[in-house]
């Protein structure tokens, strides 16, 4: 009986953590005077894997300047659009989000995409538990895009 409840907590836990809104299908049109952003997840580089990255129910919120975006589930990704000027984009931990907070700053500039990644995988067992890597950086659009294509919107 146990192993049945753990087995469905697991799966509930699952299925909370997966993005299930819209494919992305193409980019957000960007507004004068504003850039636009995209947080894309992969876990060990992919863009979805069902029992991977050793973070099962387990999704950051994403802060812009300061402002929550939302959180960035499996699969998934968050875009809006950011003010010229300096940017930064953090992981704010709590109870989703056990890991340490991660940051990128940049300068935005009008009429520019940014994309942000963030990784996150499974790097082994160790006396005090799984061992899970995290990689939150800027990337280019050449990189974000066949990922974005897979992914859908975080909500």
């Amino acid at each position: 009986m146990r192993f049945i409840f753990t087995a469905f907590l697991v799966l509930f836990l699952q299925a909370c953590s997966i993005a299930t809104g819209p494919k992305f299908s193409d980019y957000a049109a960007i507004e004068p005077d504003f850039a636009q952003l995209y947080v894309i997840r992969t876990e060990d580089g992919q863009a979805f894997k069902q029992f991977g990255g050793g973070m099962t129910g387990s999704y950051p919120t994403i802060v812009v300047n300061d402002k929550e975006l939302g959180e960035l589930k499996r699969g998934g990704y968050l875009t809006t659009r950011i003010n010229v000027g300096p940017v930064t984009v953090t992981t704010q931990s709590g109870l989703n989000w056990w890991l340490e907070k991660q940051t990128v700053s940049f300068t935005a500039q009008a009429g520019r995409r940014y994309f942000i990644h963030l990784n996150t995988g499974y790097k082994g067992m160790s006396a005090t538990g799984r061992q899970v890597g995290v990689a939150f950086t800027e990337v280019g659009e050449d990189f974000a895009l066949p990922i974005l294509k897979q992914l859908t919107l975080s909500n």
